[in-house]
């Protein structure tokens, strides 16, 4: 399972250099659907038990 924190490192993304506030945005964005995504998986592996 990926979260985002993983995601971060193996992109090795620093939101510190991140002056563009769209990169930001966009890089956030992809983030909450990585993390929605896996949270859908997780509750649907859960219903099945």
């Amino acid at each position: 399972m990926y979260q985002s924190s993983m995601i971060k490192h193996i992109v090795k993304y620093d939101d510190s250099k991140a002056n563009d506030e769209n990169t930001k945005s966009l890089f956030n964005m992809l983030m909450k659907m990585f993390d929605k995504k896996n949270n859908d998986i997780i509750q649907k592996k859960l219903s099945y038990q």
